[in-house]
């Protein structure tokens, strides 16, 4: 199936891997750039909805000016606890973040841990598992990469192929695994933030 790769060897698809990272990093830059334009555009929203008390009153708005800002639903309630605390914009993005592992209570108006979150030791367990499996998943990744030139020598390039695949699902795996530990930490820096607001009022 891969047999067209024997023509280029190991060089060619360095060269070819190289050039797809090239082209990868400018494309970035080129986000990044427009990325700036946008971010203009919703400072201007979030200043025109806060000049107007109708707007600024309005959930539908607000929701839609927040998700604009931020890429993310937040409820209106959610939304204007995020706004009382001390640090809005970093509790936004812990909220983002951690959201998974929090709920909101309605009658009372406040954010607060779901079910087996609210014990310490169990996120702390948790962190420690993501975290245990990112390493191991990462290391890994990285010794199948540093064998790819002794598997494309002695066994071939279809399970040198094979071998690329794997390694890409291992760093797939392990950039979820430091994303589901950021998430736990998320969640408990918004409540830490909730708290220390909460005891200061």
């Amino acid at each position: 199936m891969f047999n067209f790769l024997k023509d280029f060897g190991v060089p060619g698809v360095a060269v070819a891997i190289i050039t797809l990272v090239v082209f990868l990093y400018k494309r970035a830059k080129e986000l990044q750039v427009s990325t700036q334009k946008i971010t203009k555009e919703q400072l201007d929203a979030m200043i025109e909805l806060y000049d107007s008390k109708d707007r600024r009153n309005n959930a539908f708005i607000v929701e839609q000016v927040f998700n604009f800002k931020f890429k993310a639903y937040i409820q209106h309630s959610v939304i204007q606890i995020l706004l009382k605390t001390n640090n809005p914009t970093e509790a936004i993005q812990n909220y983002k973040l951690g959201k998974l592992h929090l709920e909101l209570v309605r009658g009372e108006n406040l954010i607060k841990y779901r079910k087996k979150m609210k014990d310490i030791e169990y996120r702390k367990k948790l962190k420690f598992i993501y975290i245990t499996f990112y390493f191991i998943l990462f290391s890994s990744a990285g010794g199948l990469m540093y064998s790819l030139n002794w598997v494309n020598d002695h066994l071939g390039y279809q399970v040198m192929i094979l071998t690329i695949s794997v390694i890409i699902i291992f760093l797939w795996a392990a950039y979820e695994s430091l994303m589901s530990a950021g998430r736990v930490v998320g969640a408990e820096r918004l409540m830490d933030e909730i708290t220390r607001t909460t005891d200061q009022n």
